[in-house]
């Protein structure tokens, strides 16, 4: 009788953990190569249309490509007030305004 109850409890527990998963309107720059968090931000890097930001999780998508159209991003990360972009051909773009603006890096100590 104990394995019965517990076989009922866990197959309980596991149908309430399952991941509930919700499909976003996506940005509308093509594949998504990259995804980043931070905050409450969500970052997608695309295969040809650079950088988007949703602040809405995922319901509403902004392009935030200043120097970066037409780049396929394949990373997004921060660090501190940093986004990173790596990108396919072109190097290391960073931002320091959430994705305004972009630079590219040649070195990081620069």
């Amino acid at each position: 009788m104990k394995h019965i109850l517990l076989f009922c409890i866990a197959h309980l527990l596991f149908i309430s953990s399952k991941a509930q998963w919700v499909q976003t309107k996506g940005p509308g720059g093509g594949n998504i190569r990259a995804l980043h968090f931070k905050g409450n931000d969500f970052f997608a890097g695309t295969k040809t249309n650079g950088v988007y930001l949703s602040g809405t999780s995922g319901n509403s998508w902004i392009q935030k490509n200043n120097l970066l159209n037409y780049e396929s991003v394949t990373a997004i990360t921060s660090y501190g007030n940093y986004l990173f972009a790596g990108t396919e051909n072109d190097g290391v773009y960073r931002s320091i305004d959430n994705g305004n603006s972009w630079v590219k890096k040649q070195w990081f100590n620069e």
